[in-house]
């Protein structure tokens, strides 16, 4: 159980998704589709569906912690 729990840890920090995914000038409604899409805590859908947030939410959720650099 634990070899599999950090084989899902090294594969989240690892993912790269789409970065066109997070490009600025997404009108609100492509934003919160996105947000409802890919979220499930309803705080963490809030503050990725406000649009000072989204590129910053988007990122974090499409690229894994080795791949943001």
């Amino acid at each position: 159980m634990i070899r599999v729990k950090s084989a899902l840890e090294v594969a989240k920090s690892n993912f790269v998704g789409d970065a066109k995914k997070c490009a600025m000038g997404q009108t609100q409604k492509e934003i919160d589709n996105y947000c409802i899409l890919n979220f499930t805590d309803f705080d963490e859908i809030e503050n990725c569906k406000d649009p000072d947030n989204f590129c910053h939410a988007c990122c974090d959720n499409e690229f894994g912690a080795i791949k943001i650099a």
